[in-house]
């Protein structure tokens, strides 16, 4: 077991190897051990709008449509993520703004801004092919962008308490 400080409440946890291998890569370094640590960290947030943000080249349509939302979304646990958002009055907006990184421009599109905070959330299920390195690029491209990682150690989090019986799908 490996033992990590929770950057909201302080207090150390622990993890497996096997999570601690996913953890450790987060690029923004900030492991939040609940959904409470991230609703705190949340509101502490007091961040500046990223006047370097843009409109994404294209909408994506993800493989989870919600009729709660009447949108797309790209994982389930994204919709997870976006009704404990809903149910706990955080506004928040779905992959509406793209940032530009590297030599060739390409867009990093974080899953979530939350407006009244200025911070984005990237929920992590599974780290594909290349996302850690274009999560880290977009960190030391943008370092003054608050980002918060939502990792897959608090999916069950977001399933308990009925929050997946409240989604619509």
């Amino acid at each position: 077991m490996i033992k990590a400080r929770c950057p909201a409440c302080k207090r150390l946890h622990l993890y497996s190897k096997s999570d601690w291998r996913y953890i450790s890569g987060i690029p923004s370094k900030k492991v939040l051990c609940s959904r409470g640590c991230l609703r705190n960290y949340i509101v502490r947030q007091d961040g500046e709008y990223p006047s370097e943000a843009i409109s994404p080249d294209a909408a994506r349509q993800g493989d989870v449509y919600s009729k709660r939302f009447n949108s797309w979304f790209c994982s389930y646990y994204e919709v997870l993520v976006a009704s404990w958002l809903n149910d706990n009055k955080i506004e928040f907006e779905y992959e509406r703004l793209a940032f530009l990184m590297g030599e060739r421009n390409r867009q990093y599109i974080p899953d979530f801004y939350l407006p009244q905070y200025k911070v984005f959330l990237e929920v992590k299920g599974v780290w594909e092919q290349g996302a850690k390195k274009k999560v880290k690029e977009f960190v030391m491209t943008y370092p003054e962008t608050p980002l918060i990682i939502v990792p897959w150690t608090l999916y069950n989090e977001f399933k308990k308490d009925g929050t997946e019986e409240r989604i619509i799908t």
